[in-house]
């Protein structure tokens, strides 16, 4: 039987808070990153920040400096709950508390799993409310599952071995795509432009009628502009949502394949992903189907046009851009034979990110599976590290093999 201990008693909590006056953006100047909730993604190793907060500010927030090591969590509004792990030492606004293990009583990326595991409880402390707010004192009555440190240590190893491939992965990732606007960059330059119409031809999605339930059967990936922002880099793997197939024989409604590109037209204007599968969409994007073995070159032309299309955008609510202010771009004339090889390289660097990143669907999958069944007893650290193995993780740490009771 697993027992529980609230959180406070294994880690010191540090609510953030936002030194307006020292911020200063990342490219601009050196400092302590500056963690916001837009920073990071849930489940996120969180490793670069968008401002950074100056030196000189810290003799001043030194009781709020977040150690390396530590988890950091959303406690205000829809996004609480939402959780990430620094491995050096930052700043947070005041949405944010941070944890840190308190030495000789937990390990650092054991707290970071077992908060993740009782996520769930954090908007049943808040409350029901439309905004709902944790403040340091409720966030650290969380309960979390007593271990000794030496099962902590196992079961951080197993679930971080899959995290720390999923980031290497994904630094490949960033890596591949830098390299692709590099060769990108290099191969438009005084080429002449065309109307973005000659090369893609912008289609606006649907939604299907949410009354009638046979229309989201889940056999039809149907992707939200919520859906394309969710996405970790510029690919789309999976929506939370799916529609029939039936109901994607309407032209609408109907996917576009493998290798479209999508662009947000509304409210979050300017957010360009790849479809990985076909996948179907809503009225808040365009979709552009890539000419033949052109996607990579497609998704960069998009990426191209977007600060145009953002400077064009209209309404005071949700900026709105629309096909008529898309087919007044022009991109790069690149998309004919003699540029073959340009497509070749961009073509196979972008097999290698896509192998990247379903790869990293896989681990996380595994990840998620594994963390409620460690943190409540119903496997034990080896058939973890089984499972692990599975998908490829090898584990470096080799302290608890061969205890299988662990």
């Amino acid at each position: 039987m697993v027992n529980f201990v609230e959180l406070a008693s294994l880690a010191e909590i540090r609510t953030g808070s936002t030194p307006t006056r020292f911020l200063q953006l990342t490219e601009k100047c050196e400092g302590i990153p500056f963690v916001t909730p837009s920073d990071f993604s849930h489940k996120d190793q969180i490793v670069s920040t968008n401002r950074v907060v100056a030196v000189e500010a810290l003799k001043n927030l030194r009781s709020r400096l977040v150690p390396a090591n530590s988890t950091c969590v959303t406690c205000i509004g829809s996004t609480l709950g939402k959780t990430g792990f620094v491995k050096n030492q930052v700043l947070t606004n005041q949405q944010i508390n941070s944890v840190t293990a308190t030495p000789g009583k937990a390990h650092d990326r054991y707290l970071y799993y077992a908060i993740l595991n009782g996520a769930p409880q954090l908007k049943d402390i808040a409350g029901g409310s439309a905004s709902p707010i944790l403040n340091k004192t409720d966030f650290g009555k969380l309960l979390v599952p007593a271990a000794v440190l030496r099962r902590q240590l196992a079961i951080a190893d197993v679930l971080g071995a899959l995290d720390d491939k999923i980031a290497a992965n994904q630094r490949v990732v960033n890596s591949i795509t830098d390299l692709q606007s590099a060769i990108w960059n290099r191969a438009i330059k005084d080429v002449e432009r065309v109307p973005v119409e000659s090369v893609a031809l912008p289609q606006l999605g649907g939604t299907p009628a949410r009354k009638v339930q046979e229309n989201w059967t889940n056999e039809i990936p149907w992707s939200s502009v919520a859906d394309m922002t969710a996405a970790n880099g510029k690919y789309l793997l999976s929506t939370a949502e799916g529609i029939s197939t039936e109901c994607a024989k309407t032209r609408r409604f109907a996917p576009l394949p493998a290798g479209a590109v999508l662009l947000s037209a509304r409210g979050t204007v300017g957010k360009v992903v790849t479809l990985v599968s076909p996948t179907s969409f809503n009225q808040s994007a365009y979709g552009f189907a890539e000419p033949e073995n052109r996607s990579a070159a497609l998704r960069l032309a998009i990426e191209g046009i977007v600060e145009e299309l953002r400077s064009k955008s209209y309404g005071s609510v949700f900026s709105t851009i629309t096909k008529g202010t898309i087919l007044e771009c022009t991109v790069p004339n690149v998309f004919h034979e003699e540029y073959f090889d340009l497509h070749s390289h961009l073509g196979m660097l972008e097999d290698r990110a896509i192998s990247a990143v379903k790869e990293n669907q896989v681990l996380a999958a595994t990840r998620d599976e594994l963390l409620p069944l460690l943190m409540n007893g119903k496997i034990t650290v080896a058939e973890a590290k089984e499972a692990a193995g599975d998908v490829g993780v090898v584990k470096q740490n080799q302290q608890e093999e061969g205890d299988s009771s662990v």
